[in-house]
């Protein structure tokens, strides 16, 4: 049986940064997910909410990007404290288990089971974008192809080129979003801040509830994409290079070392996706993204 890749042991343990240069080449984590919360579902559903609602639920965006990344902080730190990733935690806790498993893990594979359809058109969609870009090859078998080369990459862990093209992905679209919204100015949607800030409305109703529900749930991190963070802070260092928890002085500062470097991670990550998806639910934002 091969070893356990996310066991953390003394052999990986390595000293914090201590100054805030050194801690930016260390992020990584929250831009893999910032990449999948600027998908094409909270494009749909930040597009539609400013479509509907103009800027008056412009705040169901900032809030559900700001509260979410709570839970993943301490998500992160747990990881980092204990070496323990998300469905490890959950394996502890009391309750009924069916073959030695705690029923929270049983209900997260039931979940994650269901983003199988989601997962699914993103594959369609991605293979439709190729075909129409190299139309030699039909939608079904861009299908494999993308599905095969994805596939490969994770079961090979590679992290570092993972890491390198959602970083690459996340920059390209917001500097392609804060463009569009630039040349907005010059076109008849022009809008100003005073625009943004005049116009919320935190009594909303009807149609526009349902739909800021929508928005609401969907954009910010998620609890799959925070269960797959604890794996890629151990995959990133974080939690490895602190090493077993033995309680140690040593040992806390380098987890508190760590920790200062997750919290980074996930503070720019969040200014990221936050700053996209709330550009992106203006209310000509169906105009912008068209062109």
């Amino acid at each position: 049986m091969s070893p356990d890749p996310y066991l953390i042991t003394d052999k990986t343990i390595r000293e914090p940064p201590t100054t805030f240069i050194e801690r930016l080449k260390f992020l990584g984590p929250g831009f893999i997910l910032s990449a999948s919360i600027v998908g094409s579902g909270e494009l749909i559903a930040t597009t539609t909410l400013g479509a509907t609602a103009g800027f008056a639920a412009f705040w169901i965006i900032v809030l559900s990007c700001l509260c979410k990344v709570a839970v993943q902080l301490e998500f992160g730190k747990h990881t980092i404290l204990s070496g323990e990733t998300a469905v490890h935690a959950f394996n502890q806790l009391p309750g009924p288990r069916i073959r030695q498993t705690s029923w929270t893990v049983w209900l997260v594979l039931v979940i994650l089971l269901s983003k199988i359809i989601q997962v699914g058109g993103i594959l369609g969609g991605t293979a439709m974008i190729l075909h129409l870009l190299y139309p030699g090859f039909a939608v079904p078998t861009w299908i494999w192809i993308v599905a095969i080369v994805t596939s490969s990459l994770i079961f090979k862990g590679y992290y570092r080129p993972i890491e390198k093209i959602s970083l690459f992905m996340i920059g390209m679209f917001t500097a392609l979003t804060i463009a569009s919204l630039y040349f907005l100015r010059y076109t008849p949607y022009s809008f100003s801040l005073f625009d943004m800030i005049r116009d919320q409305d935190f009594n909303l109703s009807g149609k526009i509830m349902w739909v800021a529900i929508g928005a609401f749930g969907i954009t910010g991190v998620a609890s799959d994409e925070i269960i797959a963070y604890t794996y890629w802070c151990i995959e990133k260092g974080y939690a490895a290079y602190t090493g077993p928890a033995n309680g140690s002085p040593e040992w806390k500062r380098r987890a508190n070392g760590w920790i200062r470097v997750m919290y980074l991670d996930a503070s720019v990550a969040m200014v990221l996706y936050t700053s996209v998806l709330s550009l992106s639910s203006n209310p000509i934002a169906d105009v912008t993204m068209a062109v």
